[in-house]
């Protein structure tokens, strides 16, 4: 089953916010530069970010936070979120990958996010407004499949 037309801009805006988000993180790292015209679509910060990105960097952050085995999770999440984001925005396989950007959302509120608040650096309102967007994707698709088979 399609998404339903007047959520595609939530699933594209859901899975594009999330693809650059993991772009950095599985890609970025010292000297990485990012073209004029993707900077001019995505802000000047988002250069710091891929140089600040890396996967080294992020398994790194994830050992920090007393992750075990964390390059392996750094590829895991990171992947879901740049794979799975680009999937998701462009509609391949979206239940499936909505639930997996949803865990993965939930897990990052429950372990980074939630002790720093709703608002503010390492607030928890944008990762949750991702996670209940591509849940709300997810669970209409299901609503209309359920629907359609009668």
């Amino acid at each position: 089953m399609a998404t339903p037309i007047r959520l595609v801009p939530l699933r594209v805006l859901v899975g594009g916010t999330l693809f650059v988000h993991g772009f950095a993180r599985l890609f970025g790292g010292p000297n990485r530069k990012v073209p004029e015209a993707a900077l001019k679509y995505l802000g000047d910060e988002y250069q710091e970010w891929m140089e600040g990105g890396g996967i080294d960097r992020f398994a790194e952050q994830l050992g920090d936070l007393g992750t075990p085995n964390p390059r392996a999770f750094a590829y895991a999440l990171a992947g879901t979120e740049c794979f799975g984001g680009a999937l998701f925005a462009l509609g391949i396989k979206t239940r499936l990958t909505g639930l997996a950007l949803a865990g993965e959302l939930g897990a990052s509120i429950y372990r980074v996010y939630w002790g720093h608040g709703m608002v503010g650096g390492g607030g928890w309102e944008l990762p949750m407004m991702l996670m209940i967007g591509a849940l709300t994707v997810v669970l209409r698709e299901e609503d209309a499949r359920k629907t359609e088979s009668g």
